[in-house]
C-alpha cells in the first residue's frame, strides 16, 4: 500500500515517511500570494504544481482506488511527464468524479501511452467528460418523440479518443492543436463508427448547403404527434440514425440533434442548444465554434455560429440559449460559453494561470488579512494578467458590496467599473449580470443616471433588446427610488419604442409604465397613447391581432384602459385591431 499518492507522484523534499499535510500544502500557495508576484507569468507553472499538490492530497483515496493495481506503473509514467499531470489535476472541478476519471484514465493509459503526450489535452477533455457518462450530449428523448429505434454499436469515451487520433489529420489537426477546453465538445457523443464515416461523406457533399439544421426535412406529423393530435412521426419504427434522420426529417430538436453530432464527426466544437421563445414554446438548434485558425501554440482565432435559431420562429428572436457544460452537466448561457472559449483561444496559458490566482486568492486573502485595499489590488493584477477573468470581476462584485460606507473603497470600486462596459462590450450578458452589485457603490443620483445610461447605450449597441428592456426596467426602478416618476416613465417608453416586438419584456415593462404612470401628471394618458402607438406596430410585425402575443398585449391594454376611465383608447386598439385582420384576411 502507499502511504500517499502525492509522495509518489509530487517529489518533495518532505521524507518519505513524513507526507505533507494540506495544511503544509496551503500555505506553500499563501506563502506564493504573500511574495506579490503571483500574477506574474514566471509563476504559472510553480502555481500550477502548487495545485496539483494540493489536490493529490485532497483525492488521494480517489487517486490510489481510481488506477488499482496498475498504480506503481502509472505513477512510473507520470514522474516521467509531469506536465501531463499537473495539467489534468488542474483541469478537474469540484463536480467531477475523481476516482472514476482516474479509473478511465487508467484503461486510456493502458491502450493508448504511446499517444498521450501529443495528445494530452484531447486525452484531459475526454477523462473530464467521461468520468461521467450522463454529461454527454444525450438524444434517447429524440428517440423516445420520433418513436424510432435507437440504433446499435454506441461508443464511449476511448472510442472518441481514438477517432479523433485516426481523423485529426483530415480536419486541420485539430485533436492535437486545440486546448481541452476546446474539445470537451467534440468527444463528448456517442454516434457509433458508422454513422461518423456517414457524417464524414454527408460533409463532403453538403460544403454548399448554408444549414444543417434546415438540410433535415421538417416533419409536421412528428410536430403533430408531440401535440398529441394522432399524426405519426416519419422515423417511426426506424433505426435513429444520422442517414435516416436526413431521409426522414423531424421537428426542430431532432434537426439540431442531427446538425450537432454531424459536427461532432468532422472534429468541430459543436453543442445542441435550446431555447424559449417569447411566447410560441421551445425550439432548439445548434451552435459551433468556426476555427478559423489554430496551432499548438499561440491564439486560436474563433467565433460562435448559430445555425437554425430563428427557423421557425422569425417573427421571435432568440438571443441566448442553454447548452450543457459536458465536464460538470451543468447548462449554461450559450454566451457563457462563447466568452468562456474566447477568452481561452486568446491565450489559453493566461487564462489558466489568471484562474490558479484566483484560486490561489480564496485560499489566502483572509489568511494574509488583506484590507479592501489589498484586495482590489489583487484582483487588478490578475485583470492585468486576463482582462476577461470571470472569478476576478465577480470578487469586484462582491468587494462593491461590502464598500457602501467608505468613500475610498467605492471610489476605487467606480474606477474599475468605468471600464467594465468597454471590456464586456462584445459580451453584454456578463456584463448586465454583474452591473446591479457593482454600481451599488455609486451615491450620488446623477451619478448613477449617468452610469445607467452609459450601460444601456452599450447594451442597445450590442444589438440585445433583451438586456436593454432588462436595464431599463432595472434604470426605471431607480429613477422612481428618487421620485423621478416622469423620468422613469420616458426611460420605459423609449425601450417599448425602440422594441415593440420583445416579447419577453414588452409586457413587463408596459406593466411598470401603468404603475408608474399614475405617479405624476399626465402619465396615465401617456401609457394610454403608447399603447395605440404599440398595438399597430405589433400587429403589422406579427401579421395578425389574433396572434397569441398581440392578443395577451390587447388584452393588457384594454384591462388597464377600461380601469383607468380611457375607454376611448380601448376603443381605438380594438377598431386598430379589426382593421390589422381585415387587411391581413384580404391578401
Amino acid at each position: 500500500m502507499f502511504a500517499s499518492f502525492l509522495l509518489l507522484t509530487l517529489p518533495l523534499s518532505l521524507p518519505f515517511d513524513d507526507p505533507p499535510t494540506l495544511d503544509q500544502l496551503e500555505k506553500d500557495i499563501v506563502d506564493m500570494v504573500a511574495t506579490g508576484r503571483i500574477a506574474d507569468r514566471k509563476q504559472a507553472e510553480p502555481l500550477a504544481e502548487a495545485f496539483a499538490r494540493r489536490f493529490a492530497v485532497i483525492h488521494d483515496s480517489d487517486l490510489v482506488d481510481g488506477l488499482a493495481e496498475d498504480k506503481e506503473k502509472i505513477v512510473a509514467w507520470f514522474d516521467e511527464h509531469p506536465a501531463f499531470r499537473t495539467k489534468l489535476f488542474n483541469a478537474f472541478e469540484e463536480k467531477d468524479d475523481v476516482k472514476a476519471a482516474m479509473a478511465f484514465f487508467r484503461t486510456l493509459w493502458k491502450k493508448h501511452a504511446d499517444k498521450l503526450v501529443k495528445y494530452e489535452d484531447l486525452a484531459i477533455a475526454t477523462i473530464v467528460v467521461w468520468d461521467q457518462p450522463g454529461h454527454v450530449h444525450d438524444f434517447r428523448s429524440h428517440v423516445h418523440y420520433t418513436k424510432s429505434e435507437k440504433p446499435e454499436g454506441q461508443v464511449g469515451g476511448v472510442e472518441n479518443f481514438e477517432y479523433i487520433i485516426a481523423q485529426d489529420a483530415a480536419y486541420g489537426n485539430k485533436g492535437s492543436a486545440l486546448p481541452w477546453e476546446f474539445l470537451v465538445f467534440v468527444v463528448d457523443h456517442t454516434t457509433p463508427l458508422a454513422e461518423r464515416q456517414w457524417a464524414r461523406k454527408y460533409v463532403a457533399a453538403a460544403k454548399d448547403k448554408k444549414s444543417w439544421h434546415q438540410d433535415v426535412p421538417y416533419d409536421h406529423d412528428m410536430l403533430a404527434s408531440v401535440d398529441g393530435r394522432g399524426a405519426e412521426p416519419h422515423l417511426k419504427g426506424k433505426q435513429y440514425t444520422l442517414a435516416n434522420i436526413r431521409e426522414n426529417g423531424g421537428i426542430c430538436m431532432v434537426q439540431a440533434d442531427f446538425a450537432a453530432r454531424v459536427g461532432k464527426s468532422v472534429l468541430m466544437p459543436a453543442v445542441y442548444c435550446t431555447g424559449d421563445s417569447a411566447h410560441r414554446g421551445g425550439h432548439a438548434w445548434w451552435m459551433f465554434i468556426r476555427i478559423d485558425a489554430a496551432a499548438a501554440k499561440g491564439p486560436i482565432k474563433c467565433s460562435l455560429v448559430s445555425d437554425g435559431r430563428i427557423e421557425g420562429f422569425r417573427r421571435d428572436q432568440f438571443y441566448t440559449g442553454t447548452v450543457k457544460d459536458p465536464q460538470t452537466g451543468v447548462d449554461m448561457l450559450d454566451r457563457d460559453m462563447e466568452r468562456r472559449l474566447a477568452v481561452t483561444g486568446r491565450d489559453v496559458l493566461a487564462k489558466r494561470h489568471a484562474d490558479n490566482c484566483m484560486r490561489a486568492y480564496a485560499l489566502a486573502a483572509d489568511k494574509l488579512e488583506y484590507t479592501f485595499k489589498d484586495r482590489v489590488a489583487f484582483v487588478d493584477k490578475v485583470l492585468k494578467l486576463q482582462p476577461y477573468n470571470e472569478a476576478a470581476w465577480v470578487e469586484l462584485a462582491e468587494l462593491a458590496k461590502r464598500s457602501e460606507k467608505d468613500p475610498k473603497q467605492r471610489a476605487a470600486i467606480l474606477t474599475r467599473l468605468n471600464t467594465m462596459a468597454k471590456t464586456f462590450a462584445a459580451y453584454p450578458d456578463f456584463l448586465w449580470k454583474l452591473f446591479p452589485d457593482l454600481a451599488t457603490v455609486v451615491e450620488k443620483p446623477k451619478e448613477r443616471v449617468k452610469l445607467y445610461q452609459q450601460v444601456i447605450a452599450s447594451l442597445m449597441a450590442s444589438a440585445r433588446p433583451d438586456l436593454t428592456c432588462a436595464a431599463a426596467l432595472a434604470f426605471a426602478e431607480e429613477l422612481a427610488k428618487q421620485d423621478q416618476f416622469a423620468e422613469a416613465s420616458k426611460t420605459l417608453q423609449d425601450a417599448v419604442r425602440k422594441f415593440p416586438t420583445e416579447g419577453r419584456y414588452v409586457p413587463k415593462v408596459m406593466s411598470q409604465l401603468e404603475e408608474i404612470g399614475g405617479k405624476y401628471k399626465g402619465g396615465k394618458v401617456e401609457v394610454a397613447r403608447l399603447y395605440v402607438e404599440l398595438l399597430p406596430a405589433m400587429f403589422a410585425y406579427y401579421k395578425s391581432a389574433d396572434d397569441e402575443y398581440c392578443k395577451k398585449m390587447t388584452d393588457q391594454a384594454t384591462k388597464y384602459l377600461d380601469a383607468n376611465n380611457l375607454s376611448d383608447y380601448s376603443a381605438r386598439i380594438h377598431s386598430l385591431a379589426a382593421s390589422a385582420n381585415t387587411k391581413r384576411k384580404k391578401k
